[in-house]
């Protein structure tokens, strides 16, 4: 079974992931950064993160889901955060349009059948 990875679902599950203060690191290069990265962080935004920016379809099928951990999903928003990347702009936009779509009530109510 082949899961399609979307915006949508990345920032679902980040919003539910716990939320932690690292000790504040001193500043580095971007490089000398992207080498503390540990192998499933550099994996998951190599291989999901960037394609899905750049609105190529990224399956569950085509990823060593063992490879990654929470605590790669939290280096990955950390690096983002830290290093202006081409993506920044474009993750602020999706960010800004999820809190928005968040907080705005539902059109429909749900159906129950009893």
């Amino acid at each position: 079974m082949e899961h399609k990875l979307s915006i949508k679902s990345l920032f679902i599950h980040l919003k539910k992931a716990k939320k932690t203060n690292p000790e504040p690191k001193k500043a580095q290069s971007k490089q000398a950064a992207w080498d503390e990265l540990s192998v499933g962080a550099r994996y998951l935004y190599k291989r999901a993160m960037i394609p899905v920016l750049n609105g190529e379809n990224v399956y569950s099928s085509n990823l060593d889901l063992s490879m990654i951990t929470e605590d790669d999903i939290k280096e990955v928003i950390q690096f983002s955060e830290n290093f202006k990347c081409p993506y920044n702009e474009q993750i602020n936009k999706l960010k800004r349009i999820y809190r928005e779509v968040k907080r705005t009530s539902p059109l429909a109510t749900p159906v129950v059948y009893v």
